[in-house]
């Protein structure tokens, strides 16, 4: 094989590391404080992360040219999580305390925090990746693997039932 073309395979495959390892660096964090809300499970939720990210940069040459790699990393995982719970059964979600102080501080009204760990985990998911980690519509449908039209009215019945949970708490 030519040595020019191997030294340009060696510079592509930088390219890529360098590409990913900056994606891993922006993203990692926020995907996990947003599955670990999501599915009430920090162990659950980090082992999803961890295993969606490894898959990520297995195939990055194709997921590393989405629009938005972020919404494929978080519907795996996602799926991950909702595997392992069929395979072990339900695990109780924790209660908002032991929520990391990241997602605590970015949602100000503790009794807010509160109210959405209690919505059913799709509108959950839904409120969690729109407003916590400012998705658009259609990156959430993405990750969500549902279409906008079902993110639009998740949002909308999960803002009813927080406007609901707020007037009874009053």
């Amino acid at each position: 094989m030519d040595g020019g073309v191997v030294a340009s395979l060696g510079e592509g495959q930088q390219r890529d590391r360098d590409r990913f390892t900056a994606f891993w660096l922006a993203e990692r964090d926020s995907l996990y404080r947003a599955l670990r809300l999501t599915v009430g499970d920090g162990d659950l939720a980090a082992d999803a992360v961890d295993e969606a990210m490894a898959r990520a940069w297995q195939r990055w040459d194709r997921v590393g040219g989405y629009d938005r790699p972020a919404a494929w990393v978080f519907r795996v995982a996602y799926n991950r999580c909702v595997s392992s719970r069929r395979k072990w059964s339900r695990r109780p979600s924790r209660p908002t305390e032991t929520l990391d102080r990241a997602v605590v501080e970015r949602v100000a009204d503790p009794d807010l925090l509160a109210a959405v760990t209690r919505l059913p985990e799709g509108l959950r998911a839904t409120v969690v990746l729109r407003f916590l980690l400012d998705w658009p519509v259609e990156q959430t449908a993405e990750a969500l693997g549902v279409a906008p039209g079902t993110v639009r009215s998740r949002t909308h019945r999960a803002l009813e039932k927080l406007e609901q949970m707020r007037e009874v708490s009053r």
